[in-house]
């Protein structure tokens, strides 16, 4: 793995061959960054954070203990009777100063890269769905859920607990309690 200067390491968490951490990230204990991942400066990974391969994350982030960044996503056919998951070409990319709330799982990208805006603001306990486009300085609070393709404009505001069904798209502004 390629590290700048300032880098801290907690105990217990494996970083990855190809993973790039930028100057003065810090990493929680029992987290794991996988192959071809990069971090960008002054960020904070807590404890019990996964972030899968080829996932980016910006400058200023912070993902706060137990998410799962790059989940595979649910994104399954039915062949010959059998539930069979297609491959996922996409990645996570996270643009500078998101925090990301504890336990919030984002998926990978199935078709393309799911990605999340500058500023975004996600509380504990969300689900973003693969393939989902959230604009900048959008806020979303705890436990909602974000179905697959779903596209948020930018300054929007998602209610704690609110469901967004897949192939929904979202203008600038929007509000949903």
């Amino acid at each position: 793995a390629r590290m700048g200067v300032g880098v801290s390491i907690g105990a217990y968490s494996v970083i990855h061959a190809d993973a790039q951490l930028a100057d003065n990230v810090s990493i929680g204990t029992n987290t794991v960054i996988e192959p071809s991942v990069f971090v960008g400066k002054n960020s904070q990974i807590n404890h019990h954070v996964v972030i899968h391969s080829g996932c980016q994350v910006g400058a200023h982030v912070i993902i706060d203990s137990g998410c799962v960044v790059g989940a595979s996503p649910f994104n399954y056919l039915k062949q010959q009777g059998r539930w069979q998951q297609n491959p996922s070409v996409g990645a996570v990319i996270i643009a500078d100063e998101v925090r990301i709330g504890a336990n919030t799982v984002i998926d990978r990208g199935s078709l393309s890269d799911t990605y999340l805006g500058e500023g975004v603001c996600i509380d504990n306990l969300v689900q973003i769905a693969h393939d989902v486009l959230i604009g900048k300085h959008t806020i979303i609070a705890g436990c909602a859920a974000v179905g697959a393709y779903v596209q948020i404009g930018d300054d929007c505001i998602i209610g704690g607990a609110s469901c967004i069904a897949a192939y929904v798209r979202l203008t600038d502004d929007v509000v949903i309690t």
